[in-house]
């Protein structure tokens, strides 16, 4: 309630403490999907004819509604029932609503199932952009020639399959959030009195950018497929090239501190990526009783930021620029380890320029145990060496691994049969906080290596010294490579062994088939990891992880029986 005998006007919070108080919301989501597909396809001789084109309207609407009061004197649970008294109620209420529209043609053609042309665009809407800037036409085309097919491999008899492909197009993507086109107006309660009557306030909370647009990726590739002595052995290879343009990027870093309002991203990055993806099978029938087969797949693809909005000082910096580098690359210190008691010269119990060590501006004081950062860089000007942001550099892959991989194999012999699938990931990394570095902290359960710590009597600690609220001040305040953990794995995903139960012996009951098997999922993983977070689960869009936030991966053993009849 507002209090006006005050100078100036306060208000005054009222507590329902001691009486019963009640709280009902209603939440709802409906989602509408419109889809209208027309497809064509004709063969005259040499010739095969293919037309596509799908049409394809969403609209989601959600909206929630809130009620509450408090002070009732009777412990009845409906809304109606509480204090008569306004100031004992509550409303609350939200909505919002999205749209999208888009349209797929595409026109194949096929000449003596040889040469292949293939020509797509789609015309997609958002309801992200401005009017005039919702709409974008992104076109791709691909050709392929079965070269397997053409009289001069006739002197390959072993070659069943050889295609090449080559594409091209370009393809957009919605990123950013929702309304960049215009100001970002807050609207909220209580912002002053006037004449004795609270009134609301309104501020703007980001500049408009009323061009903001799809992010357009132009891409190639370039791919064979191949098979060979009746497929026993087959696979595919593709080079990609992408050129990622009109990314939406943040230009705060190009505005100083004081402008005073938030910037509304625009399409000024650009990035690219290539890469190679690899896979290749084998099956082979050994005899009348024995099957092998394998395959194995493996991807690598590197991006490089081209364009990015970044201040001078990291700009002119080849250790902290980020242009040039790949997306999400970690920055932050070189360790070196931990401070022991012999680093302590003067024995005071601080490490500093006394002990022959560069000073650390990073705020609080160094002891024996703390974590001790490189000095990379002296800057002109300084009178002595010292650690601050400047010594900064690139720590490690980003989160999102450069390299994918797996492999499996299977094998069968009179109806028993073993299948295994391993996976895999690496170049990749992530720096580890919060719950996972800070004990006091800690809301879960703690790890046997969380308490290898220092102390003058373990001196060759995983951890730092431990300080009154948890963590010595550049533990893990700081990004350094003392947090940071290599997220390459190999995992055996999934592992089944059973017996098919023969013909002759279902024949009698009217039984098609049956089998009894044994399967495992997530049996085994090797990882580097130490045991603090699945690597498998990194969340993608974050170079950082705390524990807790995502349920471990689950070992499954499951023993079945399956029949058809």
């Amino acid at each position: 309630t507002l209090n006006n005998t005050t100078d100036p006007y306060t208000f005054n919070f009222i507590p329902s403490v001691g009486q019963p108080s009640l709280n009902e919301s209603f939440q709802q989501w409906r989602a509408f999907t419109y889809q209208g597909i027309i497809n064509y396809k004709e063969e005259k001789g040499n010739h095969k004819y293919g037309a596509l084109f799908v049409a394809e309207a969403r609209n989601s609407k959600y909206n929630t509604f809130g009620a509450s009061r408090s002070h009732y004197e009777l412990p009845i649970d409906e809304i109606s029932m509480g204090s008569v008294e306004k100031e004992y109620w509550g409303t609350s209420g939200s909505s919002s609503q999205a749209t999208q529209v888009g349209f797929v043609g595409q026109l194949n053609y096929a000449f003596k199932g040889k040469y292949l042309f293939d020509l797509t665009g789609r015309y997609d809407g958002h309801y992200y952009f401005a009017p005039g800037k919702r709409w974008g036409f992104f076109p791709a085309v691909s050709l392929g020639w079965r070269i397997s097919e053409e009289s001069f491999m006739s002197f390959a008899e072993n070659v069943d399959n050889l295609k090449l492909r080559v594409s091209t197009g370009q393809s957009g993507a919605l990123a950013g959030g929702p309304n960049q086109f215009s100001s970002g107006l807050i609207l909220y309660g209580n912002a002053y009195p006037f004449d004795g009557v609270s009134s609301q306030g309104i501020y703007e909370g980001s500049e408009a950018n009323p061009n903001i647009t799809w992010e357009k990726a132009t891409k190639y590739n370039i791919g064979l497929d191949f098979g060979m002595w009746g497929d026993v052995f087959s696979g595919k290879i593709d080079y990609f090239f992408e050129t990622r343009n009109n990314m939406l990027v943040s230009p705060s870093a190009a505005v100083p501190t004081e402008y005073g309002i938030g910037l509304s991203q625009v399409n000024d990055g650009k990035m690219q990526n290539q890469g190679i993806e690899l896979e290749v099978r084998s099956r082979k029938r050994i005899n009348e009783d024995f099957n092998i087969n394998g395959g194995v797949i493996f991807t690598f693809a590197r991006n490089k930021i081209l364009e990015i909005y970044e201040n001078e000082a990291t700009r002119s910096n080849p250790n902290r620029s980020i242009t040039g580098k790949p997306l999400g690359t970690l920055f932050g210190y070189q360790a070196m380890g931990l401070f022991q008691e012999s680093d302590d010269k003067n024995g005071d119990g601080v490490i500093n320029a006394d002990d022959g060590f560069p000073n650390q501006l990073l705020g609080g004081t160094i002891t024996p145990g703390s974590i001790h950062y490189k000095n990379l860089v002296d800057m002109p000007g300084e009178t002595e060496p010292v650690i601050d942001a400047n010594d900064k550099i690139n720590i490690g892959h980003p989160v999102i691994p450069e390299i994918i991989y797996g492999f499996d194999f299977g094998l069968d012999y009179k109806g028993i049969y073993l299948n295994a699938l391993f996976q895999g990931a690496t170049n990749s990394n992530m720096y580890i906080n919060g719950s996972f570095t800070n004990y006091f902290g800690e809301v879960h359960n703690l790890t046997k290596e969380n308490l290898d710590f220092w102390t003058p009597d373990n001196p060759n600690a995983k951890y730092p010294i431990v300080g009154p609220d948890g963590q010595t001040f550049n533990d893990a305040r700081e990004v350094s490579t003392f947090y940071l953990i290599d997220l390459t794995y190999l995992r055996l995903k999934n592992i089944e062994l059973g017996y098919n139960i023969p013909g002759s012996w279902l024949n009698r009951f009217s039984v098609e088939n049956a089998r009894i098997y044994v399967s495992g999922s997530n049996l085994l993983t090797f990882d580097k990891t130490r045991g603090l977070m699945d690597p498998e689960q990194a969340p993608e869009n974050s170079g950082t992880a705390q524990r807790g936030y995502v349920h471990p991966q689950n070992k499954v053993i499951s023993v079945g029986f399956n029949v058809s009849f």
